[in-house]
């Protein structure tokens, strides 16, 4: 084996792996979604770089060269696909034929040979490239260049004869490896970029959640005070994103004034360990000034040496509908009270209702204690959606994803892929508001909010909608039939209680003036009067009746 042979063939071999690091400065997304336009573009690069090797070759005898773009070539047909191989090929070909000399047929047919070794390598194999060992691409190298060496017979037989020989040797000590070696670094950036893709994936998955169950996520830096909000986090206090920047003093700023004392309390304590999470409500002044109620969990994921919390992260979410509802309540529990203490006469049966009332406010503080958990552990129904619009009907959509508690919120089976239509024949006719929120949603990218009634169910759902990207929408259904139940049974009470007290007022009044004229009238007659308790200067005779 010759030395200088080896040593051509290696530094060729080192000048393409150098190169090949320039894949890992492509956009993983060019990687996992693939267009023709992309191909042909890392085509270019891949046809660049064995032009490049090919103008830096062993040369053997003039005309007969030797480089590694059989190497890159194979390596580029078992990961790059058809199209960019084939781009590479026309490169490297054109180059070999302007080159010329006595090797220019066997030169193409080694470029033509490696490119398709590769295709079919890829093809055949049933594992993705980037899951091959070492040992295996080391074989599949071998593989190609065994048949470049037989492709070399096709050299003129004194030629062949001369060359053979000589090339054997240090082409199978060095290219099989080379090809191992560029295979290795090419997987690198296949699982690289699935793992970013997946990263990803995870990151917008939470993003949607949060957004459905109107949940914003905060992670503070105790050391500094800056903090780092998610979108919706802005978005909750009708701030834009973009420009929307918070930190813990600019928080305790914004809190209200009432608030600020307590809920600060019980973050110190968290901090000094004394509770196991931090958890706390409280209002926030929006960038209009007004009142939101905050749900704010967190908890501490970053501690130095000393045990001293570094940084805190967690999740606001907007519970003002629920404190106002509880708020409504307070206020029919005062006027309950009132209208008892307004008539004596009537304490006794309004006794009664009170007692109702207070078995309805349990109830309805079960359901509601069940629909926040639901939130906050994520057990709502969820339906990933993408509207379907057809000239001449209404706007329909499809299921493209939805969970366990969806289907069984909804009593479905097997809804994901199919039309809404498909899934639940009625559904235009029985939920029309349902269907327009939708439609309203992804027209103009506005949440929405809002309760609903299924009839074939008898059931009412609290439903989230939220559009994640143009045509879709996201929409998250939580049970609130008790609630609404326990609601409508509080309103009818509410209801008898305004009647007795209206059928009760001024009875006293009526019955007075009832026996003045009984008196009256007996006098006329020349009768003595029948109701003294009512006579000018007398008082209340317990002989009446």
């Amino acid at each position: 084996m010759s030395e200088t042979s080896l040593l051509s063939l290696a530094h060729n071999v080192a000048v393409l792996i150098a190169m090949g690091l320039v894949f890992h400065a492509l956009p993983d997304d060019w990687l996992l979604h693939r267009t023709r336009a992309r191909d042909a573009v890392v085509g270019v690069l891949a046809g660049a770089m064995a032009v490049v090797l090919m103008l830096a070759p062993w040369q053997y005898v003039p005309g007969v060269f030797f480089d590694a773009r059989s190497v890159l070539l194979a390596v580029s047909g078992l990961f790059l696909g058809p199209l960019a191989t084939s781009v590479a090929m026309a490169a490297a070909i054109a180059l070999r034929v302007w080159q010329g000399g006595e090797a220019i047929v066997t030169g193409v047919l080694v470029i033509l040979a490696s490119g398709a070794i590769g295709i079919a390598w890829g093809r055949l194999r049933r594992r993705p490239p980037d899951a091959l060992s070492p040992l295996e691409l080391c074989f599949f190298g071998f593989v190609v260049h065994a048949v470049m060496l037989a492709l070399m017979l096709t050299l003129p037989a004194g030629t062949a004869a001369t060359v053979l020989p000589a090339i054997v040797p240090p082409v199978l000590a060095v290219f099989p490896f080379a090809t191992a070696l560029l295979g290795m670094l090419l997987a690198a950036w296949v699982r690289r970029a699935r793992t970013a893709e997946a990263l990803r994936l995870s990151e917008e998955r939470l993003r949607l959640a949060l957004a459905s169950s109107q949940q914003g996520s905060f992670d503070i830096d105790l050391a500094t005070g800056a903090a780092t909000v998610s979108e919706e986090y802005a978005r909750m206090l009708g701030y834009d994103p973009a420009t929307f920047r918070d930190s813990h003093a600019q928080w305790i700023e914004r809190m209200h004034p009432d608030d600020r004392e307590g809920a600060l309390a019980t973050f110190r304590d968290y901090m000094a360990g004394k509770l196991p999470e931090y958890r706390g409500e409280f209002r926030l002044r929006t960038s209009t000034g007004e009142w939101k109620w905050i749900l704010s969990v967190g908890r501490i994921v970053a501690r130095d040496a000393r045990g001293t919390p570094l940084r805190v992260t967690g999740t606001h979410t907007d519970i003002t509908a629920r404190r106002e509802a509880e708020e409504r309540e307070r206020q029919a529990r005062a006027e309950a009270t009132r209208l008892l203490e307004s008539s004596d006469a009537s304490r006794l049966a309004l006794l009664s209702v009170v007692e109702d009332l207070r078995t309805a406010e349990d109830r309805l503080g079960r359901s509601e204690a069940f629909y926040r958990g639901l939130f906050e552990n994520m057990h709502e129904g969820f339906a990933f959606c993408r509207i379907v619009r057809e000239e001449g009907r209404d706007p329909d959509f499809i299921y493209l994803r939805v969970n366990d508690a969806f289907e069984r919120m909804l009593g479905l089976s097997g809804a994901q892929g199919k039309r809404a239509t498909e899934a639940i024949l009625d559904i235009r006719e029985s939920n029309p508001a349902l269907m327009r929120a939708y439609q309203r949603v992804v027209d103009t990218g506005v949440p929405e909010t809002l309760e609903v009634h299924v009839g074939r169910l008898d059931a009412w759902f609290l439903v989230s909608v939220y559009r994640p990207e143009r045509e879709h929408f996201v929409s998250a259904f939580v049970d609130i039939t008790e609630r609404k139940r326990a609601e409508l049974e509080v309103n009818r009470q509410l209801a008898e209680l305004r009647r007795w007290y209206e059928a009760t007022l001024d009875r006293e009044d009526r019955l007075r003036t009832l026996k003045v004229e009984v008196n009256g009238l007996r006098r006329r007659l020349g009768e003595p009067p029948r109701y003294r308790s009512v006579e000018p200067g007398r008082e209340a005779d317990s002989m009446d009746a």
